[in-house]
């Protein structure tokens, strides 16, 4: 994700020296092509009155694919800090990430409100969507080595394809998906032991299919940090893009615990209370003389996303 300033460490000499410590680095995240192409040109051709929608509802419509952030995690936590708009994440929002307390926080400071979600919550809800697949395969073949940012990198390519069928909230689907994922990695930083067991095999290859999952991780085995990782994706022959991820500024450092701590005095929300101006906490719906406002469609949204 960036412009490395990494330091110039040993393999044999990394783990002892960032034993105890914490890592810190930047990133961006940048996707071309396909459909996400298609995505940016509807953004652009927004009406004034779709955009301010889109702003009411928390999102920012020249914000919605591409975006910077800041990374840190040590002793299990981490936290990443939005350094551009995304989404409905305004630059300054972050995230913060408990692998001991299996929580996540996403904390909004321009408002003082955050959103709580469970890492179990979240596993348990994809796990109740009925999806099956089929036809799994995925293979791993060595890319040649190269320097990054200044940064020698191994490279392993990654192809996995399967078959899928969903339903979800009464919608049945059929896909294929296949993508191609080129991991530029340095080995020697083994830093996983500071996310809390997050590891980069999980980063992009995760499916969803427990036995699948492990076969991928057997074939593909360490990564390393990773400096860049490329990511082409196709949904039933169709192109999704390519999304870019190149890592920058990496330190290994001591990270204070006041990083990791949820700010006292903000209230807590939903996701729908985010979207709504006005909502109160965990998400309900204020009202003008009495009367409540008008919950924002998955239409709307999904018109705005450039659905």
């Amino acid at each position: 994700m960036r412009k490395i300033v990494v330091m110039a460490v040993s393999a044999s000499m990394a783990i002892c020296a960032w034993a105890g410590s914490g890592i810190k680095y930047k990133g961006d995240m940048k996707t071309e092509g396909g459909i996400a192409q298609e995505q940016k040109q509807r953004a652009k051709e927004m009406s004034p009155e779709e955009k301010e929608q889109m702003r009411k509802m928390g999102m920012n419509p020249e914000g919605i694919m591409d975006f910077s952030f800041e990374a840190m995690a040590a002793d299990g936590k981490f936290k990443m800090v939005y350094l551009t708009d995304y989404m409905m994440f305004p630059k300054g929002s972050y995230m913060l990430g408990d692998n001991a307390t299996r929580k996540a926080y996403f904390v909004f400071p321009a408002t003082k409100q955050y959103i709580e979600m469970g890492v179990d919550q979240m596993n348990a809800m994809a796990k109740s969507m009925k999806i099956t697949r089929s036809n799994q395969k995925v293979d791993v073949t060595p890319l040649p080595p190269k320097v990054i940012n200044g940064t020698p990198c191994t490279g392993k390519r990654v192809h996995i394809s399967y078959d899928a069928e969903a339903t979800v909230m009464g919608f049945h689907n059929k896909s294929h998906e296949d993508s191609v994922t080129d991991y530029y990695t340095n080995p020697a930083m083994d830093v996983m032991a500071l996310f809390g067991g997050r590891n980069w095999q999980a980063q992009g290859l995760a499916t969803g299919d427990e036995a699948f999952d492990k076969e991928i991780q057997a074939k593909v085995g360490f990564l390393g940090f990773p400096v860049q990782v490329v990511m082409h994706h196709t949904n039933n022959g169709k192109d999704q893009g390519t999304t870019t991820l190149t890592t920058r500024d990496v330190q290994m450092a001591v990270i204070p615990a006041s990083e990791f701590v949820l700010p006292s005095g903000y209230a807590k929300t939903t996701m729908m209370g985010m979207m709504m101006p006005g909502a109160g906490a965990e998400g309900e719906t204020g009202s003008d003389e009495g009367q409540p406002k008008k919950r924002p469609s998955l239409k709307d949204m999904l018109k705005g996303l450039g659905h």
